[in-house]
């Protein structure tokens, strides 16, 4: 995670003990070019579906849980963007305000989206990877396509995100610092 959101991280301009919605929940905030990554940790008794933080509304970004690879629930309420979260006592994750900088869908053994120019900075650099969320190993299998902005279609009929079974994430890197990543389930 640090090392995909090294922009983020690196900046060097990190926010410690950002003001959250709940006492025992802990965050700060590392703010990027094009994304804000928050890394939050629970003190206290687990919590189940509970809004964490208020972050001020921005268009066209989404939030993702970097750790579960799955999208976070949000409410856009009098200027600003509810976080719910789960987190078990003693529990860590790490969140990113990630721009919409591509769509991506499922169909069959194939997947198609577009992928919106402006995110992308150098075409050689551009790259698409999918990868399994349901095992502990980081990347059972990685499939890599170059993209430069537009329409993209690339195969993964073979290997580990074969099949119309298994949770995915795509993620979008350019000069291999994440841009967004969208989580497809079956």
């Amino acid at each position: 995670i640090m090392s995909d959101n090294r922009d983020s991280f690196n900046a060097m301009r990190p926010e410690a003990l950002i003001p959250t919605l709940r006492d025992s929940v802990y965050a700060n905030r590392f703010p990027g070019n094009n994304k804000v990554v928050y890394t939050f940790f629970n003190t206290g008794a687990s919590v189940e579906n509970v809004e964490v933080l208020a972050v001020k509304h921005k268009q066209n970004v989404h939030y993702v849980d970097l750790l579960n690879h799955k999208e976070v629930d949000t409410e856009t309420r009098s200027g600003f963007d509810y976080l719910t979260l789960s987190l078990g006592k003693e529990d860590a994750t790490c969140v990113a305000q990630l721009p919409k900088a591509f769509k991506v869908r499922r169909i069959g053994s194939s997947l198609t989206g577009t992928v919106a120019a402006r995110h992308t900075h150098s075409p050689r650099a551009s790259l698409l990877k999918v990868k399994r969320t349901d095992r502990a190993v980081e990347c059972t299998k990685v499939d890599e396509t170059g993209v430069t902005g537009g329409e993209f279609r690339f195969d993964i009929s073979a290997g580990d995100v074969s099949g119309g079974d298994v949770d995915c994430v795509v993620q979008l890197f350019d000069d291999a610092v994440l841009l967004d990543e969208l989580p497809l389930q079956p």
